[in-house]
């Protein structure tokens, strides 16, 4: 099972585009500012309402196609904007729709969702696959013959070369950042991740000057970290 299609309907940097995708491996190459990032960030958003259109109680069935959903300004972390009308081509027309085509050796399901802002700023998005709800329902009994369920059958998985810190992250011990690390969130705590990899017993200078020194071998170019609030001796 892969992604065939891809299409961003006033989307960001996007007013109409359609990306047609290579079952085995994909590279998005382009200048900066031309919307290579914007295409991830709408494969997470598409996720995570995909996610919220699952039933609770029957994790194989989507809610009805009349079902409103929400989702909360505050929940939208996987893209990156200052306020709601950050997320469409043209925040006129007030909705914007990405549409994953998922093909599965014959059959394919063009599964698209719709995302409409009300009247309040910045409070929540509406969600809506009522335009492919046959299409949702299609693939649902197609996924009921595997060993899986719907929200496990599409995996999709971000990976950042910075940590990323939300308006109201709080800060974090110790223990906490262990925490984080054994549940793989490494993108959260990268910096932290490295750094317990030094000897713990070593200086903090030191340890901040090893890091420093991976960073160099790996991107070939000197690097220096600062940290606030920390005092380096």
């Amino acid at each position: 099972m892969h992604i065939e299609k891809i299409k961003l309907e006033n989307f960001k940097a996007f007013k109409n585009v359609e990306i047609t995708c290579n079952q085995t491996f994909n590279v998005i190459v382009g200048e900066n500012n031309i919307g290579k990032s914007t295409i991830f960030e709408a494969l997470n958003l598409w996720k995570f309402a995909y996610d919220n259109l699952i039933q609770e109680r029957n994790k194989n069935k989507f809610y009805k196609a009349a079902t409103n959903y929400y989702i909360p300004f505050t929940a939208l972390s996987q893209i990156r904007l200052v306020d709601d009308d950050n997320i469409f081509f043209d925040a006129k027309e007030g909705s914007t729709s990405i549409t994953l085509t998922i093909r599965d050796k014959d059959q394919s399901f063009n599964l698209k969702i719709r995302f409409e802002k009300p009247g309040i700023k910045n409070s929540y998005l509406r969600l809506f696959n009522n335009d492919a709800f046959d299409e949702f329902e299609g693939f649902s009994d197609h996924i009921k013959n595997k060993s899986c369920s719907l929200k496990n059958a599409l995996f999709i998985y971000q990976t950042r070369p910075i940590s990323t810190i939300f308006k109201n992250e709080p800060f974090y011990n110790n223990a906490q950042i262990e925490r984080k690390i054994s549940i793989g969130k490494s993108h959260d705590v990268l910096r932290n991740k490295i750094l317990k990899t030094e000897d713990s017993q070593a200086k903090v200078s030191q340890r901040f000057s090893n890091f420093e020194g991976r960073l160099e071998r790996v991107l070939r170019n000197k690097h220096s970290i600062r940290f606030k609030k920390i005092r380096i001796e």
